[in-house]
């Protein structure tokens, strides 16, 4: 399971569970997206919160795009 978790680009949590080992996640993801704001602060890993994903893409974009 370590490997598949440091090969993945991205790890994302939508369960805050008591099966997953976050802090463990946090050691060995590089970038987590936390639907549940569930990481604990002390970690290693990149995190997203949903929260911050809203910011983000409020300032990045500067017009919506057209289809």
């Amino acid at each position: 399971v370590i490997e598949t978790i440091e090969a993945a680009d991205v790890v994302v949590l939508l369960v805050d569970h008591d099966a997953f080992d976050l802090t463990r996640l946090g050691e060995y993801a590089s970038i987590v997206y936390d639907a549940k704001n569930a990481m604990p602060d002390d970690t290693s890993a990149i995190v997203v919160t949903l929260g911050e994903t809203v910011a983000c893409v409020d300032t990045a974009v500067e017009e919506p795009p057209t289809r």
